[in-house]
């Protein structure tokens, strides 16, 4: 109420000078305040980008996966090939009395590996650090904690660390090159490379032959006019 007792105080000359900036100003207004509501924040942008990032990290904008082979189905082929390592598959399961064959060595190496390390499978020098391990030059394997303390009646740490501290050196660089080459293999199974969808061929078009106007009587004429 003031400011408006000042503006009626004011000179005309005044007034109206006061009216030619007042009035493009709030023009300028009512157009910029709707345009800045439309424009997404850098929290937005961030969000969208991040999206994108995922959608364009799968084929297909199909979700992400953290993993793409389960550790657990690969030990099979790592007995496969190498046939003469020790199973250590002799330990009863607590829970149904019976001897737990799945509860293997390698099995139990891979998941120390994986889950308790958080190791890649995929890296030689990775493998070396768990071997090492096993050894007792590197990481101290917790026998609370080690695959199979809580599932089975024996703990298997102190005989999976005496397996493979019998182990010859080649024959430790042997497991090292199966298990980054199975699973390796098993990863590139597991996601295949999206193939490019084939154009298809336009079908050409036939020509179309004007036809063909046959001179008539009094064409002649026609060109001398």
């Amino acid at each position: 109420m003031r400011s408006l007792k000042v503006f009626s105080s004011l000179p005309k000359s005044l007034k109206y000078a006061a009216l030619v900036w007042l009035i493009p100003g709030l023009l300028f207004l009512s157009t910029a305040l709707p345009l800045a509501a439309t424009f997404p924040t850098s929290q937005d942008l961030g969000k969208q980008s991040a999206q994108q990032m995922l959608v364009q990290a799968t084929p297909d904008g199909a979700p992400p996966t953290t993993e793409r082979v389960r550790p657990l189905d690969v030990w099979q082929q790592v007995y496969e090939r190498l046939p003469d390592l020790p199973r250590e598959d002799q330990y009863i399961s607590s829970e149904t009395g019976q001897i737990a064959t799945s509860s293997t060595l390698i099995s139990r190496l891979i998941r120390y590996h994986t889950f308790v390390r958080g190791r890649s499978p995929n890296y030689r020098f990775d493998w070396k650090l768990t071997l090492a391990d096993y050894l007792g030059v590197n990481e101290l394997i917790r026998s609370a904690g080690y695959p199979g303390y809580d599932t089975l009646t024996v703990n298997p740490l102190s005989g999976d660390r005496e397996a493979i501290g019998q182990l010859t050196r080649a024959q430790r660089d042997t497991l090292v090159n199966v298990l980054v080459s199975v699973f390796t293999t098993a990863n590139n199974t597991a996601s295949p490379t999206p193939t490019t969808p084939s154009r298809p061929t336009a079908t050409p078009r036939p020509s179309v032959t004007p036809p063909v106007i046959q001179p008539r009587p009094g064409d002649a004429q026609l060109l001398q006019l």
